[in-house]
C-alpha cells in the first residue's frame, strides 16, 4: 500500500496515488485502471502524526513487476478473495513495549495489520 504526501504538481489526490505507487514500487498506474477509492481514513495511534489517508483500488489484469524503493521494504500479492481465511486477531507490540491485540490478516510469516488492515476490511467488505 505504497502512499505520500500531495505534491503542489499533484493535479487531485488520484494523482498522488499514480505518483507514489511508482516512486515507491515501479509500478506505473492509469486513471483508467481506478476501480474505485475508499473513505478517507486517520492513524488512531497517539504516536502518529496527525493525517489523513485516502485509499484508491485500481484492477490490474495481471501483478506488475515490482521495483521497491527505498522507502519500501516488502511486497506481497495476495488474491483478495483468500484474505478472509486469513483473518485473525494476534497481540503486537507497539512504541517499544506495550502490547496490543489488533485484528488482522496472517500471510505466511507476515500479520498484516493497522492502517493497512483498516484499509483492506471495508474492501473485503465490499466485495463480500
Amino acid at each position: 500500500m505504497p502512499g505520500g504526501r500531495r505534491d503542489p504538481s499533484d493535479a487531485d489526490m488520484l494523482a498522488t496515488a499514480i505518483r507514489e505507487t511508482a516512486e515507491e514500487t515501479g509500478i506505473t498506474l492509469q486513471r483508467d485502471q481506478v476501480v474505485g477509492e475508499l473513505d478517507d481514513l486517520s492513524p488512531v495511534s497517539p504516536h502518529l502524526p496527525p493525517l489523513v489517508v485516502r485509499p484508491f483500488v485500481f484492477g490490474l489484469a495481471e501483478a506488475p513487476a515490482v521495483r521497491l524503493s527505498a522507502e519500501a521494504t516488502l511486497h506481497l500479492w495476495v488474491p483478495l478473495a483468500s484474505m478472509v481465511e486469513h483473518s485473525a486477531e494476534e497481540t503486537v507490540v507497539v512504541a517499544g513495549a506495550r502490547q496490543l491485540t489488533v485484528p488482522g490478516y496472517r500471510i505466511g510469516p507476515h500479520f498484516i495489520w493497522g492502517m493497512t488492515e483498516r484499509i483492506v476490511s471495508p474492501l473485503l467488505g465490499l466485495l463480500g
